[in-house]
């Protein structure tokens, strides 16, 4: 009786498998392939509006981290005039390190401003390497045009702050690749980059994407003050150009944004 009972059941759970798996194999909802996606104005604008989001929370603030944004920490905080209070002295150690100089390379402030600046930039980067060439199916619109230079600008920032920072951080102007290595920027073997070198990148970058920003439309235009314009653009180059010592270059692009009024 065994014998014929263990292969009957066997028979039947493999049955109850397969009519299982094919109860399975349906499309997956909710869910856009990435070939799929990214081909209208509209993806463009969502793209981009993701670019913005993924600088409002991971660079201006960060999930759990009720207390304190990573990258205003360390580089609006740092200094004896500022104190990280808490109920005790051993509270808050973290931040008080910030304002004491006393952190080193193990700071899980400066470790997660790092980090989150890159995590930024990836969305960036999409907004970039999906339409620089314009929609697939049409190329340049006004829209792809706008949203690659907004784009631009935002990782030239994103990238001049970790050089102010980092020194010779690695210089990411693309998808990466899941087994792509990415090198300190003056230990590239490919392209190697002095400092000086990636302040500029930042520069040109901005420039290169003027003709393509909006303008803000005065001190009262709001909308204009939460977005990369030409303002902006021109507000950045001329940072990356003091910091590489290019005070001509430098007064040059500030005197543009002081002009605009």
């Amino acid at each position: 009786m065994k014998k014929i009972l263990i292969p009957a059941l066997l028979i039947a759970a493999g049955f109850v498998t397969a009519c299982n798996q094919n109860r399975l194999d349906i499309p997956q909802k909710a869910v856009v392939l990435m070939d799929e996606y990214y081909k209208t104005d509209a993806d463009c604008e969502g793209a981009m509006v993701a670019a913005y989001q993924g600088i409002l929370y991971n660079v201006c603030t960060e999930e759990g981290a009720s207390i304190y944004a990573p990258y205003r920490s360390c580089f609006d905080l740092c200094g004896d005039d500022m104190y990280a209070a808490g109920s005790n002295y051993g509270d808050n150690d973290f931040m008080r390190a910030m304002n004491e100089f006393t952190y080193d390379p193990t700071s899980a402030v400066m470790t997660n401003c790092y980090k989150n600046i890159y995590y930024a930039m990836y969305y960036s980067n999409i907004v970039i390497d999906k339409f620089k060439n314009g929609l697939p199916e049409g190329g340049p619109t006004a829209t792809t045009k706008r949203c690659v230079a907004e784009a631009r600008v935002l990782r030239a920032w994103m990238q001049l702050m970790l050089t102010i920072g980092w020194g010779c951080p690695a210089l990411v102007d693309h998808l990466l690749a899941y087994d792509e290595e990415i090198y300190r920027c003056d230990e590239d073997p490919e392209h190697p980059m002095s400092h000086d070198d990636l302040l500029r990148w930042c520069a040109k970058e901005c420039e290169e994407a003027l003709p393509d920003l909006p303008e803000r439309d005065g001190p009262t235009d709001k909308a204009g003050a939460v977005k990369a314009t030409k303002g902006f653009a021109n507000a950045i180059a001329g940072k990356a150009y003091l910091f590489a010592g290019d005070y001509a270059k430098a007064k040059e692009a500030l005197f543009k944004v002081i002009d605009s009024k």
